[in-house]
């Protein structure tokens, strides 16, 4: 398990996140989640794995889900094409926050 982020204050206040909430604002990736995103999204997961920390780090955009989860959303201009990453960030049961 490693951080890759942190979510600051601000970018709760900004997402409607109550911070005070937040036990543990770090923002881990495991093995796990890991597989998942080369599972599920092979092709993208390769292009931006190595940029992920950068994703979190300073999103263009943010946003609080319906689920809870943070959608940290970067946006990338590859060959005149508007390619976006989004990386989710759920809450797990024992109040810690993974990239998913």
């Amino acid at each position: 398990m490693e951080v890759i982020g942190v979510i600051t204050e601000q970018l709760a206040t900004l997402i409607g996140l109550d911070y005070s909430m937040i036990d543990d604002p770090h923002i881990y990736i495991g093995q796990s989640n890991e597989i998942h995103m080369n599972h599920e999204h092979p092709d993208t997961y390769f292009l931006y794995r190595e940029l992920i920390y950068e994703i979190v780090e300073d999103p263009d955009y943010a946003r609080l889900d319906n689920d809870g989860s943070i959608e940290y959303i970067k946006l990338f201009k590859r060959d005149d094409n508007g390619d976006y990453v989004k990386v989710a960030v759920r809450i797990s049961n024992r109040g810690q926050y993974f990239a998913r």
